[in-house]
């Protein structure tokens, strides 16, 4: 008796894990794309995406990245001269980016231009050129209807990274 009881309370548990990963993975696409109408708020804004203005300050060469994991999230910005704040151009239409629900998760913001030296170029498969921003997660749980995500070194040829998802600009 007591064992079919253990069996079952196991059952259970493992069930309402599965429920709650599943939960907490929704409430990542979510914010993700309360991300992405974010952007297009912006640009309507704006008339460019955030970041852009990076590119139109240092037009030989640039890259704005911004990372996060579900512990701590960082900057890149080349040249190292440049200043911009993601959250801060962000704020009057989405209250925190997005962040990851478990380790192992990653999002990112990315733009690229060409630079001098070799700078790693991503997009989407099936992008004919290199759009203005992707948007990078290693969530395939809820990002199934989202392209592979490629990369190459200043460009082609692209290389495919089947376990990153990809979203990127029109």
């Amino acid at each position: 008796m007591i064992s079919i009881i253990a069996f079952l309370s196991s059952v259970v548990l493992a069930s309402l894990n599965s429920a709650r990963e599943k939960a907490q993975a929704t409430e990542y696409r979510q914010s993700v794309q309360q991300f992405i109408i974010a952007l297009e708020l912006y640009k309507n804004t704006n008339d460019q995406y955030p970041g852009e203005e990076i590119a139109k300050a240092y037009p030989s060469g640039y890259k704005f990245q911004y990372f996060s994991d579900n512990t701590s999230s960082s900057y890149t910005v080349e040249p190292t001269n440049a200043t911009f704040n993601l959250s801060t151009a962000l704020a009057p239409y989405i209250k925190t980016l997005p962040k990851p629900y478990k380790s192992g998760i990653s999002f990112e913001y990315r733009q690229a231009g060409p630079v001098g030296g070799p700078t790693t170029i991503y997009r989407c498969a099936g992008d004919t050129s290199i759009p203005p921003f992707v948007i990078l997660t290693s969530s395939t749980l809820g990002f199934e209807d989202w392209r592979t995500m490629e990369y190459g070194m200043g460009g082609p040829p692209f290389t495919s990274s089947p376990n990153t998802k990809c979203y990127s600009s029109k």
